[in-house]
């Protein structure tokens, strides 16, 4: 079983994730291992907390890039998380913070306990000015409930969920709402948000198989992989 990691932090020296080449070799290593054939790089991006980080995402994913030559069937993207904040459609318009491949899909997180409506308006934002959002780990925002969750997806925003808080790595509340969301297949992506390989490794096994036997093989296979490659890869067979 192969996956789409559409959601990570390997790229090293660039934010909050790998901080050495050999962290993000490594990472890739166990990326690989865990089945991952189909990996988006995604940085934070906000100039106000990690600077203007274009360049040295650039430099990073090179390096990722020839490092991948010994996986050959292994597909690299890079792309960014939008921290979102009143200017940001600006970084988004003129491209310095980047979208997922050729589509106008853009990865956002907001803070933990941002109040929801004004995650609601952010999203609102970014629709209306053409763009698809995909909420960055939906399960963890403490003041969005599953009927708010219910009516973004109706909008049109994706939700993606991350593959370690169906097994309490980011505590209870984002526990249950990975499995709420699972339950009424609101879910359209499972990533790792890995971010190193001590307390945020890439898993996605265990995930797999998991939602796999609770919720089915096909809607496991649409969520874990089929979804983001078809979106955004130049899909390869499985």
């Amino acid at each position: 079983m192969t996956f789409a990691d559409i959601h990570c932090h390997a790229l090293y020296n660039v934010d909050d994730g790998a901080s050495t080449p050999e962290m993000m070799e490594q990472m890739l290593d166990a990326e690989y291992a865990e089945g991952v054939r189909y990996l988006c790089f995604t940085p934070h991006y906000h100039p106000g907390y990690y600077g203007y980080n274009e360049i040295r995402a650039e430099e990073a994913f090179a390096r990722a890039v020839a490092y991948c030559e010994k996986y050959p069937d292994m597909q690299l993207m890079l792309a960014n998380e939008l921290h979102y904040s009143p200017e940001c459609l600006t970084w988004v318009k003129n491209k310095t913070c980047r979208r997922l491949g050729k589509k106008r899909c853009v990865l956002v997180d907001f803070r933990e306990n941002e109040e929801a409506n004004e995650i609601v308006k952010g999203l609102s934002r970014l629709i209306n000015a053409g763009y698809v959002p995909i909420l960055a780990h939906a399960e963890r925002y403490l003041k969005l409930d599953l009927s708010v969750l219910t009516v973004l997806k109706q909008d049109g925003i994706l939700i993606q969920v991350n593959s370690g808080s169906c097994f309490g790595d980011f505590g209870f509340h984002a526990r249950g709402m990975s499995k709420k969301l699972l339950s009424q297949k609101l879910v359209d992506f499972v990533s790792t948000d890995a971010h190193n390989l001590k307390n945020r490794p890439p898993q996605f096994q265990k995930c797999y198989q998991y939602i796999a036997k609770k919720y089915g093989t096909e809607y496991a296979d649409h969520i874990c992989r089929d979804h983001a490659v078809n979106r955004f890869f130049e899909k390869k067979g499985s």
